[in-house]
């Protein structure tokens, strides 16, 4: 039996919370998760996939929730947006959410090496690395990356990444592509503002630096090699998705420690300086405090997974200032310093206005940076086993037709 082959697959992961959501104590911390409630942008999302022109392509949703006591609501949310918009969609549109998670895993558990865990829908790594699993079963050639609170306005959007995903620019591969994203209003700019207590951890700032150095100048060339990626507008060959997973141990900032790990292993990411899509996305309903904890893990791994680095057969060895400006400001000899003294603003900010119990928790935050930063991690040789066992779950995939056609059974009906 062989495998059915998908040209082109637009992945579309979704986040969902609570009406009136536990903010402290969400079991999964997502940055614009969509309340129940409310019709949220996924429709929106979808709908715009209508402005595509020139390629054929199939849709993926993978659902994810904030806290296990929603799933059940979340799945009959999500089904019913998909059953309404998917008629306007001429290619095949799946939809994978906990509903589809036990049956899934039951059915994966039949290939040898079933992947150890890899199939999750709880954390934005896990949750991309079931986008990708799922686009192996579906035989997916490439995929691209759009999330649930942006909408496409171009119609040559996939053109862009279809005439050049794959391609070869002065001897290297484009294994990976990135666009950019555009506020409602036509600018690139990111919106956000660094406050006061930020004077230590600017991101917007450098990620606006960043932008700039990619996107401005006429005399840049249409593709360029970037530091930087988002996870709402990227597209992967298939084989880069087959050989490398997403770290599950990040807990945010995932796409670009993707672009790291993945120029490890000797790929290219370029930006495409005129690929771009809407972000629009509701406001954040989470305390800044758990961001900038989630923040703190994330960079210390990153740096921990650089310094660590050792010679390997087919791998590079990857500099913090190749990553610049960001995030290798984040990555130096003073990250800590840095994240001691914005947690420690941040905590004053909160007292300034009464909110004492944010305060503590910016204390905690102390507490977890150095637990992360003294825990002995080995987190280049994890990352070597991750990507060992992800390459070799693949390869199952593959060889395992009949497998592969009762999940898309299971995801389409």
């Amino acid at each position: 039996m062989k495998m059915a082959q998908t040209e082109n697959l637009i992945i579309i992961p979704t986040y969902w919370r609570a009406e009136e959501p536990d903010i402290n104590n969400d079991a999964v911390t997502y940055d614009h998760p969509t309340p129940l409630n409310t019709e949220g942008t996924l429709a929106r999302c979808i709908e715009s996939l209508n402005t595509i022109k020139g390629h054929d392509f199939d849709v993926l949703i993978v659902a994810g929730a904030g806290s296990p006591d929603i799933q059940e609501e979340m799945t009959r949310k999500t089904r019913a947006i998909v059953k309404e918009v998917r008629r306007e969609l001429s290619g095949n549109v799946y939809l994978f959410n906990s509903g589809a998670l036990d049956i899934c895993t039951e059915i994966m558990k039949e290939l040898p090496h079933a992947g150890n865990g890899f199939l999750e829908v709880e954390g934005y790594s896990n949750i991309r690395n079931t986008t990708l699993i799922l686009s192996s079963i579906i035989g997916a050639e490439r995929v691209i990356m759009v999330d649930d609170d942006e909408y496409i306005t171009d119609p040559n959007f996939l053109d862009k990444i279809v005439k050049t995903l794959g391609s070869r620019i002065h001897g290297k591969t484009v294994d990976g592509l990135a666009g950019h994203y555009l506020n409602p209003d036509g600018t690139w700019q990111t919106n956000k503002r660094d406050e006061p207590w930020a004077t230590f951890w600017p991101i917007n700032n450098y990620i606006n630096k960043t932008y700039e150095m990619l996107l401005e100048g006429n005399d840049l060339p249409e593709l360029v090699e970037t530091p930087m990626v988002f996870g709402g507008c990227m597209a992967l060959t298939k084989h880069l998705y087959q050989r490398l997973p997403f770290d599950r141990r990040i807990p945010r900032g995932e796409d670009i420690d993707y672009l790291i790990n993945a120029r490890m292993f000797g790929y290219n990411f370029f930006m495409h300086r005129s690929l771009s899509i809407v972000h629009d996305p509701p406001p954040k309903p989470h305390h800044t405090w758990k961001a900038l904890r989630q923040d703190i893990i994330r960079f210390t791994y990153e740096r921990m997974k650089l310094m660590e680095q050792v010679p390997v057969p087919n791998m590079n060895k990857v500099k913090i200032e190749d990553l610049g400006p960001y995030p290798a400001a984040f990555l130096g000899e003073d990250l800590m310093e840095r994240f001691l003294h914005t947690t420690n603003l941040l905590a004053i900010d909160y007292l300034a206005r009464g909110h004492n119990e944010d305060a503590l928790e910016c204390l905690e935050n102390i507490a977890v940076a150095k637990r992360t930063l003294d825990s002995p991690r080995d987190s280049f040789d994890t990352l070597l086993r991750f990507q060992k066992d992800w390459e070799q779950m693949h390869k199952n995939i593959q060889a395992n037709p009949e497998c592969c056609e009762r999940v898309r059974q299971l995801l389409i009906d």
